[in-house]
Parts: structure tokens; sequence; C-alpha cells
């Protein structure tokens, strides 16, 4: 029955590879189709590409935000040519987890892993809430991850004699340039691409001719990278909300205290859940089998190692030294890449004589699918959204009477902001919410919403609350409704998101 059930799962291979990419396109295709409203950072890119030239993208953005320049031109082009919608700002991402998906069977294929744990290893990216919420979310995440793959599977094709010609020099020199300034994260994979074709050149004894040619295009890359540190990459590292916003994700380099390796461990295993779900079983299958790829990875292909591992370490130590954060969504760029290497652990556990090693290896790929965190999207056909602000205008815009004061809270505005002065077709989809009163801070919402409807004793005041929970939007609003003087007409209630309708008593 074992050798049965063993025997069906190597042959169900061509049918699992298409099951993986069905059902990851689908979820892709789904998503992006539906057009969800953009949340508040996304809103806030699309003002900066709203706002600025293309030369503007050469500089610190606005809003907290950061993109890289040439990924901003490019979607601004896309903007310009389709106009301010969804779809046009976010295609970028979108085709880029397409390549994703195929670059990931490519290079698992290269591999020789068997065809149903390269499904595993599709399936891992395209039903991952995170991976499918960026393939279609106005952020420079994924890709970064479809670069880093670009570039490993070019990698994979070539070999350090290919430096020795003067075109490969210029043309090297050139591609590295635009992707340092296309991806930030591109230049751990760069250096783990030259640690690739470095072992190569010292197994062959050909190390020290090698570096001669090889640091050339290496200078350009580092002069570039050094521009782009210092004008715009540092400047945001620094800031006091990003570091604030972040340090729960930055490794310590405290490794010599309990305490230390306690705060690793806790933004470790977040990072996992993110990838892999919560359950303690699934991060232990994770956690094993990459352990034994990374040895037979090592062990067998050295090169190879460094090429597919060494950018996860240095963005590690990038983390320590508080350079980078290890949120879910930065370290889409590798993850996925990982989980190529935990797969190939799996290969070489079931290439063991022994059956129960076999079945081992089935039964770690049956929990890592099923506890994928968005197979419910799948079932109920719900679509990942993060707020539904745009609705909560659409209402305010089909309801709203000349005069009536409208006010929005502070996490709305981005978003009120990009859809009321931007969008394609703002002034027929929303001209009726001009004249907005932005609840910024430090503004006191609830005191300056209080005195607007005091103010205005004969309207109604609307006031529009964005990229809220639902219970805290329920707080807030009774917050309002148990003071003398205010009565709530109407709540159009959407998913992190609200239009309340208030009148004086």
């Amino acid at each position: 029955m074992v050798e049965n059930l063993l025997n069906k799962f190597k042959d169900s291979g061509n049918v699992a590879i298409f099951v993986a990419f069905a059902i990851s396109l689908y979820l892709r295709f789904s998503n992006f189709l539906h057009k969800p409203s953009l949340y508040i950072d996304e809103a806030n890119v699309a003002c900066n590409l709203a706002e600025r030239g293309f030369l503007g993208f050469w500089s610190k953005l606005d809003y907290e935000q950061y993109a890289p320049p040439i990924f901003m031109m490019w979607t601004k082009f896309n903007a310009l040519l389709f106009g301010y919608r969804e779809i046009a700002l976010r295609l970028i991402p979108f085709l880029s987890a397409i390549f994703c998906l195929f670059g990931l069977y490519k290079l698992s294929n290269k591999l020789t892993i068997a065809k149903p744990l390269i499904a595993v290893v599709i399936l891992l990216f395209g039903v991952n809430y995170w991976c499918i919420l960026q393939s279609y979310s106005l952020k420079q995440y994924v890709p970064d991850l479809a670069m880093a793959l670009g570039l490993i599977l070019v990698a994979l094709r070539k070999d350090y004699t290919r430096f020795y010609t003067r075109k490969a020099l210029i043309q090297w020199s050139i591609a590295g340039a635009i992707l340092v300034w296309s991806s930030m994260p591109i230049v751990y994979t760069m250096a783990a691409m030259g640690a690739y074709f470095a072992w190569q050149a010292y197994r062959a004894g050909e190390f020290w001719k090698w570096l001669r040619y090889f640091s050339i295009p290496v200078g350009i890359w580092v002069v570039n990278f050094g521009i782009y540190f210092v004008a715009i990459l540092n400047v945001d590292a620094k800031t006091d909300y990003l570091q604030q916003y972040h340090r729960i994700y930055f490794l310590t380099a405290e490794l010599w205290t309990k305490a230390g390796w306690s705060w690793n461990w806790t933004i470790i295993k977040g990072l996992l859940a993110g990838f892999v779900g919560e359950s303690l079983w699934t991060m232990g299958v994770f956690v094993a089998f990459y352990a034994v790829g990374l040895v037979a990875l090592a062990r067998k292909h050295t090169a190879i190692f460094f090429l597919l591992v060494l950018p996860f370490a240095l963005a590690l130590f990038s983390s320590m030294l508080g350079y980078y954060s290890l949120i879910t969504r930065l370290v889409i760029f590798t993850v996925p890449i990982q989980s190529v290497v935990m797969a190939y652990g799996m290969q070489k556990v079931y290439d063991q004589r022994f059956g129960g090693f076999k079945l081992l290896v089935l039964t770690g790929a049956v929990v890592l699918v099923y506890h994928l965190n968005a197979w419910t999207f799948l079932w109920n056909g719900n679509k990942i959204v993060l707020e539904d602000t745009r609705s909560s205008l659409a209402y305010v815009q089909q309801n709203r009477l000349e005069g009536e004061p409208f006010l929005v809270n502070h996490e709305g505005t981005p978003v009120a902001k990009f859809y009321i002065n931007y969008a394609a077709r703002h002034e027929e989809k929303f001209g009726n919410c001009q004249g907005y009163i932005s609840l910024s801070y430090p503004i006191d919402w609830k005191q300056k919403t209080i005195e607007t409807i005091q103010k205005n004793p004969d309207k109604a005041v609307w006031l529009m609350l964005g990229h809220i929970e639902n219970y805290q939007a329920d707080q807030l609003v009774q917050q309002l409704a148990s003071h003398p003087d205010v009565a709530i007409l109407h709540q159009e209630i959407v998913w992190r998101s609200r239009a309340v309708k208030l009148q004086k008593k």
C-alpha cells in the first residue's frame, strides 16, 4: 500500500505542476482584475507618481515612502499611457508575479527536483496570502523577487569565463547598474552571483585572472549603489518614522545573551509564520528539510549554495545592523527562493533507499501545502483586500449635498487624496468629495468633528474613516455618539473603512 502511494506520488508530477500553476494563476488574475481599492501605502506611492516628473523619482519620496527610481519611472509611464487606474498602477507587480511562478519552476527544475516537489515550491509562493497581495499591490516587493530570480537564472546559464570578453564586461556593467536603481535588495543577489562565479574560478585555478575582469563591472555597480545609498536609501532608512515602525523587525547582534536569542527567534518565527503558516508542524517541516537542503547544496553544489543562500544571509546580517527590516513583505525577494532549497532537501531525503524516508517527504509536503494561508480565498471566492476606502468615498459622492462638511481621518487621507485629485476620471467619479478636511496629526479628530457639527447645526456632516479595523471604527463612532450634540444618521460600513453621516441633535 505504501509503495503504491509512493509510486502515485512520483507519477503525479505533471498533474501536480498543472494544478499548482492553475491555482496560483487564478488567485492572481482574479484579485488583479477585481481592482480593489488602493490602500494607504499604495495611495502614498500613487500620489508621488502623480505629483512628480520622471526626474523627481531620483530623490527621496514624500509621505514616508520608498520605491526604486526605475520602478517608479516604469509605473509613471504606465499611468500616463493607461491613466491613473488600479490596473495600470499595479501592472508591473502583477507581471512580475507571473514571471516568478515560472522562474521558480525553472530554478527548481535546474536542481533536478522532482515535479511533485516543484509543485510544492510553486504553491508555497502561489497560495501565500502576502505573496498574492503583493502580486497586485503598487509596491516593489514582487518585482524585487522577479529580478533576483532572473539574475540567478542568467548566472546559472553562464560560467566565470564569460567575463573574459569586452562585450560581456560592458553588458554586465550596464545591466548591473540598471538593476541597482531598480531594486534595493538586488545587491544581495549580485553579491551572491559574484561569490558563485568566484568559486567556479577558484576551483579552476583562475581566480585572480577572473577577478581582474570581474572587478570592472563590480566597481561600476559599487559606485552606483554608493550614490543610491547616500542619496536615497540611507536618508530613508534613518528616518525616525521608519526606524520606529520597523524596530521590532530588526535582528539584534547580542548573540551572547539569552534575551538576544529570544528576540531573534521571535522575528524568525514570525517570518516563518508569514510564509508557511503559524503551525509549529509546518515550521518544523520547513526548517528540517531546509537544513538538509543547505548541507546537501553546500557539499555537492557549493557555487549554487552561494548563489541561492547568500542573499538571505546578507539580509539577516543587514538586519542586525539596523539597515534591513525582516517584515514579511521585505523578504519576499528571497524566501520563495529559500523554498527551492527546502525542496532540494526534500529531494535528497526522498532519494534515500529506505522507504520510510520517502513517506516522510510525502507527509511533509502534504503538511506544508495543507497549512498554506490563502486556501480560503480559493474556496469561498473572496478577494484579498486590505481596505475598501474607495467604496466609502463613492458613498459620500452619491449622497453628500452641496455645502455639507466632509472630514477624513489621518489614515484615510492618502487614499482620499489620490482618488479625489488624481485618479482617472476623478472629477466625474469623486468630484462631489472635493473640499474635504483632513484630520491629520496633530489635529484632535474627535474635537474637530464635534466642533464642525456644532458650527453647522442645519447641515449634515460627513466623516470618512479609512485604513481602520472595523471594531476600532465602531469604538470611534460610539465616542462621537456619546456626545450630547451628536446624532449618527447613517453608517456605510465596508471592509476596514466606513462613511458616517452625522448631524447636530
